[in-house]
């Protein structure tokens, strides 16, 4: 299995393609680009801590010092890197909602966004011409930091398009099926901090993925039928590193990712009107949600990245 290299990272099947020694080189080489310090977090998978250890070391080798935030969501490491202040980008060690033999190395701007094709051709160019090392008085350090989930949560809490105090009136049942991923114990504190009774499905942190890693109905039936015998309001379901979302109805049914983005869209221009951007596989309901709210779409290439920019 060869491995597979893009503006955004690496990924690949662990000791067919994606080693240790990869892992040390690109590491490097966003290193080398990024300076420091460097935000690192990873999602749960067996090989996390191995291809974690590796891509630190290829860091700190050019100088480069490290902050490791431990197991944690992927858009925690893009909030830590945005609103923490001097760092100046960020590693996700992750295969997203690949199988648990996959894993590889998303990299984060300054900004907390993902790289553009251009930066991401500076990485490459980088890795596969190879760069000086630091000398042993420059090597890197690394800090621990624990509170990375708290900064989300709080981040999250205080923004303008959430009432808080109103969802935690309500008082919501919610099941929570987080594939013993990163979302786990992230997604169980700030639901709590929510007021919600949650239903933990799946929620320890030991990577053992006991349903199919990506969030699809054929992979939620178990959910579905806890959120029927609970009672639960609603059913959240997450892919290993907790950046994709899937809706389970209080029925007991999973609610399709097209109509996911669309009650997303139409609850953000309810708060905040202005152009609404999607990618290019992005159904045509936004369309119609654009036009009930009379505002402009912008159809972008697919990739997270190309929204933003």
């Amino acid at each position: 299995m060869d491995l597979l290299i893009s503006v955004s990272g690496i990924r690949g099947v662990v000791g067919d393609g994606l080693t240790p020694e990869e892992g040390v080189k690109f590491g490097a080489a966003f290193g080398v680009w990024a300076g420091g310090p460097i935000a690192v977090g990873r999602d749960t998978r067996p090989t996390g801590e191995m291809l974690e250890m590796a891509a630190i070391s290829g860091m700190l080798s050019v100088g480069a010092s490290v902050i490791r935030l431990g197991v944690v969501p992927t858009p925690t490491v893009l909030c830590f890197v945005r609103w923490e202040g001097m760092v100046s980008g960020g590693v996700v060690v992750t295969a997203s909602h690949n199988p648990i033999q996959w894993n590889g190395l998303k990299l984060v701007h300054r900004e907390g966004r993902f790289l553009t094709r251009d930066e991401g051709e500076v990485v490459l160019r980088l890795y596969r011409e190879g760069h000086p090392r630091a000398s042993w008085e420059y090597v890197g350090e690394v800090t621990d930091r624990k509170d990375a989930v708290d900064l989300h949560i709080d981040k999250v809490l205080s923004s303008k398009l959430i009432d808080p105090d109103s969802i935690r009136r309500r008082k919501c049942k919610v099941v929570l099926d987080a594939v013993n991923g990163a979302g786990g114990e992230a997604g169980v504190r700030f639901l709590k901090s929510l007021g919600c009774d949650v239903v933990e499905l799946n929620c320890t942190p030991d990577g053992t993925f006991p349903r199919g890693p990506e969030p699809v109905a054929e992979n939620l039936y178990k959910l579905e039928d806890l959120v029927r015998e609970s009672g639960a309001d609603v059913g959240f379901g997450l892919d290993p590193d907790a950046d994709r979302l899937s809706l389970v109805s209080e029925e007991g049914r999973a609610v399709g990712e097209e109509y996911t983005l669309a009650l997303a869209a139409r609850f953000v221009l309810g708060k905040e009107p202005g152009p609404l951007v999607v990618n290019l596989s992005t159904s045509r309901m936004a369309e119609d949600i654009a036009e009930e709210f009379g505002v402009p779409l912008h159809r972008a290439p697919v990739g997270e990245v190309n929204v933003l920019t």
